[in-house]
């Protein structure tokens, strides 16, 4: 496996154990359009001593990006992380906060 791909992977499986241990699935879409993962919080429904476990129908969609380069900053006086991104995956984002999906 090349280097690029043992990135990418470790980095799906450390959001994966992130996902399961707060109580979230996370789906993969079937085709490739930007998004890596789906993710949806579950819970537990008890009725008459029988559990069942649902969905919740609020999501996330998320894409993975993986670097090594200190491309990423925190900032301290905003409190957030800073990444350069591409003008199109940008507007992707907007486009997706204006209909809604987000």
């Amino acid at each position: 496996m090349i280097e690029n791909h043992i990135k990418e992977e470790l980095s799906k499986n450390f959001l994966r154990v992130i996902a399961a241990n707060k109580g979230f699935m996370l789906d993969v879409p079937s085709l490739d359009y930007g998004v890596d993962f789906i993710a949806s919080k579950t819970h537990i429904r008890e009725h008459d001593g029988a559990k069942r476990i649902y969905q919740d129908n609020k999501y996330i969609s998320i894409q993975m990006k993986c670097t090594t380069e200190a491309s990423i900053a925190f900032d301290q006086k905003e409190n957030c992380v800073k990444y350069a991104l591409e003008v199109n995956n940008y507007n992707d984002l907007i486009e997706n906060q204006n209909s809604g999906n987000i």
